[in-house]
Order: C-alpha cells, then structure tokens, then sequence
C-alpha cells in the first residue's frame, strides 16, 4: 500500500482593514471602493452631508412619493402669520404688514421657500439685510415721505455651506466659494461680460467675502440664526428628511431599471422566419421558397403604406414564423415594488390619505394626521423664534415703542364638523376670540365685519315680518355684560327683596307684582284690567283647536 501524502490544510488569514465611517448600512466600503468599482453602487449610500443633499435634491425633481410628501408638507406647514397686537400702533400694524406681504421684504414669499429648504437639506441659513424706504412706496396706509428700514431675506445655498464644531456644543459657518468664483475675484474681474457682472455683484453685495479671499481665504465665516432640523451630537451636520429613505429610493430606482431594460427589449424583439422542417429539409433546390417569404415580408415592413393589421402570407405548410422576445414575467410582477415602498411610506411617516385625498374611514383620516403634527411644529416654533428676532430689531430701527407678537393660524387637519362644535362651546364659554373662531372655519374676521357692514343699510329697507340675522345671539356673561356690569339676572327679572313692609307673605287684598315690567320695578296691575273670556269664546277657541289638531270634542267630554 503506498504512503498516503500527507494532507495540507489551506491556511486561513485576515489583514486588518479600515472602514470608513462614511460608508453605508450594507456594506461599509467607502467612497473609494466605490470609485475602484470594489462595490455595487446600488448599495453605497454616502453619509457626507453634501453629497447627502445632492441625492435629496435629486430624488425631489425626479417626483414621485418623495416629491409629493415634502410639498405636502411644506404646504401644509406654512399657514398665514398673524401679527399679535401688543400695545403698537396704527403705524406699526401696517408697518409688520408690509413687512409680511410687500417689496422689498415679503416675508412669507420668503419663509415658504425655507421651509422647502428645511424639508429636503434640513438646514435653513437666512441672510437679512436692510434697507431704506419710504412710506408712499410701502403702502397706503403709512407716512408720505418718512423713511422706514425694511429687511430683505436670501438664504445661502447648504452646498457651500461647511460647519464644524467650534467648541463644546457650539458651531461655526463658513461659505466656500466655487473655484471659478475664487478665481475670478482674486483676477479682479474678466473681460466676458457675465463673469465681469457676477465680479461686481460680489463687490456691491459682498465686500467682505471678496477682502477675505484676497487676503488667500477660499472660504468665509458667516453670522447666521441658523435653523437645523434633528441635531445629533456626532455630526455637525443635520439631518435631511428624505437621509432615511434613501436606501430605499435607490433600490427602487435600480428595480426600474431592470425593467426598463427589459421594457427596451421586448421593443426590439426579433421575427424568426424558418423553412422546411426534418422531413421536407431545404435544398438547394426550394432556396426560392425562403427567398419569396423574405420579399414578402421584406416589402411589407419597408413601406408604411401598406402596414396593416391582418398580413397575408403564401407559403407551403413547412413554414414557420416565431417571435422571439424576452421574459416580461418580471416586468408585468408589480410585487417587487412591495417592499420597497413600504420601507419609503415608513421612513417618510407621512399618512397616504394626505397624498391622495382617498379614505374610507373618517375616523382612520383624522388619526392619521397626528403623526405628521409635531414635525411640522417644531419647524414653525422655530420660525416663529427668529421672525420674533427679526421683529425686535425692525422696531428699533424704525423707533417703534412696541412691536406684535407673530403667530401662524392653525393648522387645519382635524374633522371640520367636530372642530366647528368644539370652537362653538369655547367661544360660548368666553375662551376663545371671535377672530379664532372664524379661522378655524376657513372664514376671516375682518372679511366678515365687512360683509355684515355692507348687508346692515339693505336689511333696514326690508319688511319688518322678515326674521332679523343672527349677529347678537349670545347670552350675555353672568358678571360682565355691558347693560348688567354687576352681574346675575337682568334687571327687571329680579325678585322684590325682603324688608320691614315686605316679608314675603302677601297681605290680604294684595295685587299681583308683575316681575317683568319694561322699567325693570315691579309695577301693580288691578285684576280688572284683565279681559277675561266669556264662556262661548272658551268654547269656541277650544273647538277651534280641536279642529286644527284633528280632535273630536263631544258634550260629554266637557263635562
């Protein structure tokens, strides 16, 4: 028996390697395997914030799921601002309203576009400026000729944005400039008219930014109020609301391709033409046979005029046409998509009945969107914190004594029917304001005064039997009603008080105290003043209600 050879074991070995804290949840490779072609693309998904940002802004413009719930959300959000009166005047009120509504400023012109910017780069970098204009320009209801600062509002784009950590918990913005623009400004212009306009823009409006990269920075500190959307503690950065569907947006956008690829195919799917079979082969013989065919359909195909539905073709019965195309299974399986667009309505938390509008549970609907509430919130309290700001130092400017206290209306996403009976017992209950109240209807306050203006000259010419409108239905506040300032009933409804001429027992001979004279005192009215009925008109308003009720009244039942 021969030696055996001895058995060799492969030896197993590792190296140490470094993975990168840029990479993605799949794989962990970084953006350099990714750009060796060490891993599947499909599966990279960066964690660098500006390349972050370009893949939101990209997946906004291509639409779809994604597109839609951040408009929602956007829209829905920003409602209109209301300037909360806090002892200001006349000129200030109008003043903070065009600050809202008009040129220059326009403010909510301005802060529904930051509110996109908050929803897809999650980060919002206002830039404010100020300047001078007078009152017959602002608006009609302001001083001809006097002065007033305005602001104007811009936001610096986030891909040029850079933050870092300046210290324990506070950070620093700098503005990094494209290279073309460093270049340009450290040239001191150009001789092409664009590039010499973009030169003078960045010295009118940016003068410290152009000494800074003269002096050989390539990028600026910057002052802002910033608003970041989900700070973390590990990244500088915050975080984009589309950063947790990403993943599966770029899987969808792969699974499509599949499909597309197929779709291409079977486009271009390919007519076999065979002749002759095992038992009847072609020869050389009946060559002519394939050739006929192929003129046939050769001269078909080649003229548009003579495309048609129903093709006749003459051959022998060894002919066969086939159709080879590919596999369309996969394409016309839509359940592939499942998955992936669970995982996208689950990152995004936005309810379906706020895409489409479609529901068929009420309840279901409204449940639905206390989900989305908080989010948008806590944008709004943070808009609210730097318009606030930005309030304050108007005022100073313009040597207003007070400025308003800004707030948006509500957000409407409850059940009309039950906010409109909730609204209606508060404002009964003296808890809300007349101006609520409407707005959580739809209606405006200020409209409404209008309207009941215009309507109260016609109502006058109407005829008195017409039923008046209901303006004043409200019971007045038991301690505060202006014709009763001491509370309790009104006057003229109260009991006689108790004294040494009258303890509560009726004297005999008394007559009868009314409780409700027009005067508001109790008055005495003798018992024959009192017209009373005869016996036949007692029987004739009872016969006559017998009648209209459908009765039938005999002598025995008056008796």
């Amino acid at each position: 028996m021969a030696e055996q050879d001895k058995l060799q074991l492969a030896s197993a070995s590792f190296i140490p390697g470094y993975v990168s804290s840029y990479g993605n949840f799949y794989s962990g490779f970084d953006a350099t395997n990714q750009s060796l072609g060490l891993a599947p693309e499909k599966l990279i998904i960066p964690r660098d914030y500006n390349s972050v940002v370009r893949m939101s802004y990209d997946f906004y413009q291509r639409g779809g799921m994604a597109s839609t719930v951040i408009n929602r959300l956007t829209e829905l959000s920003i409602t209109k601002i209301r300037n909360g009166q806090r002892k200001t005047s006349n000129e200030a009120n109008s003043y903070f309203d065009a600050v809202l509504h008009r040129n220059p400023s326009r403010m909510m012109r301005f802060i529904r576009t930051a509110a996109l910017e908050y929803y897809l780069s999650g980060m919002v970098l206002p830039r404010v400026d100020w300047v001078t204009v007078t009152g017959d320009e602002l608006g009609p209801n302001l001083k001809n000729g006097k002065e007033y600062t305005l602001p104007v509002f811009d936001l610096y784009p986030p891909l040029l944005i850079n933050v870092v950590w300046a210290s324990w918990g506070k950070k620093e913005y700098y503005l990094k400039l494209p290279k073309e623009d460093v270049k340009l400004i450290r040239n001191g212009g150009s001789q092409i008219k664009e590039q010499q306009l973009k030169y003078d823009m960045y010295l009118n409006y940016y003068p410290s930014f152009v000494k800074a990269i003269m002096d050989g920075a390539d990028r600026v500190k910057i002052e802002v109020d910033p608003i970041l959307r989900k700070e973390v503690s590990f990244n500088p950065n915050p975080t984009p609301y589309l950063y947790n569907v990403l993943e599966g947006l770029v899987f969808k956008q792969a699974l499509r391709r599949m499909d597309f690829a197929v779709t291409t195919r079977v486009i271009n799917a390919i007519l076999l033409v065979q002749e002759g079979d095992k038992d009847f082969p072609l020869t050389k013989e009946t060559e002519a046979n394939l050739e006929e065919l192929k003129n046939q359909i050769l001269a078909r195909a080649g003229d548009p005029r003579l495309l048609e539905r129903l093709f006749f073709l003459f051959s022998n019965h060894t002919t066969k046409l086939t159709w080879v195309s590919p596999d369309v299974q996969a394409l016309l399986d839509q359940d592939k998509y499942r998955q992936a667009n669970e995982e996208i309505a689950e990152g995004l938390g936005f309810a379906r009945i706020l895409i489409t509008g479609e529901s068929r549970n009420a309840q279901a609907s409204e449940l639905s969107t206390w989900s989305i509430q908080p989010m948008m919130e806590e944008l709004r309290e943070m808009l609210i914190e730097w318009i606030m700001s930005i309030y304050e130092e108007a005022a100073d400017l313009n040597n207003f004594r007070n400025s308003p206290m800004p707030a948006f209306t509500p957000i409407k996403l409850q059940d009309f029917v039950k906010t409109a009976a909730v609204f209606a017992q508060a404002y009964k209950e003296g808890n809300v304001s007349r101006t609520t109240r409407d707005e959580m209807i739809g209606l405006d306050f200020e409209t409404e005064l209008e309207l009941m203006s215009d309507e109260y000259e016609p109502m006058k010419e109407l005829p008195k039997t017409f039923p008046e409108l209901p303006y004043n239905t409200q019971l007045p506040i038991a301690g505060g009603a202006p014709n009763n300032p001491s509370g309790g009933r009104k006057p003229g409804t109260q009991n006689v008080p108790l004294n040494k001429r009258n303890t509560g027992v009726r004297p005999p001979g008394q007559t009868p105290v009314s409780r409700t004279s027009p005067t508001g005192k109790p008055s005495q009215t003798k018992a024959a003043e009192i017209d009373i009925m005869s016996d036949e008109e007692v029987i004739n308003l009872i016969d006559k209600i017998a009648q209209e009720r459908g009765l039938n009244i005999t002598i025995d039942d008056l008796n």
